[in-house]
């Protein structure tokens, strides 16, 4: 395998692992606001 095919694997898996970062963050972020939206009705 030529090493071009390496780098573009490479590039694909960091641009996947980047795309699966932000929306795990983002999943994250919308629960702890609606946790914060039902506890802040309750009281």
């Amino acid at each position: 395998m030529p090493l071009r095919l390496y780098v573009l694997l490479f590039a694909l898996l960091l641009l996947y692992s980047f795309v699966f970062l932000v929306f795990v963050s983002s999943m994250v972020l919308n629960a702890i606001i609606f946790f914060l939206t039902i506890c802040g009705s309750f009281f």
